[in-house]
């Protein structure tokens, strides 16, 4: 971790070696850029589904895996189900 927070490669502070976000945080980014939440969704699950090949995953249609984060209107977890079957309910 760099001093300004951001993490970066040992050899080399200067370059960042990815992310420190959520999935679910950088969907609550793009939304508070004014992105439209069925946009947000889409670039979270459906496109990078597709980028990597997994064409059983990223949307909800008949035959696909069926994994699914439930939110509420605060983008908040409610419920986290794994091939269809409820893992989760309850998030501090």
């Amino acid at each position: 971790l760099g001093p300004n927070g951001a993490f970066v490669a040992k050899d080399d502070p200067d370059l960042f070696i990815g992310s420190g976000l959520t999935m679910l945080q950088g969907v609550r980014n793009v939304i508070d850029w004014e992105i439209p939440i069925e946009h947000a969704i889409q670039m979270s699950s459906t496109n990078p589904a597709r980028i990597y090949g997994l064409s059983k995953m990223g949307m909800l249609i008949p035959g696909n895996i069926a994994d699914i984060l439930v939110l509420d209107k605060n983008l908040q977890m409610k419920g986290l189900f794994i091939d269809g079957n409820l893992i989760r309910d309850r998030f501090s």
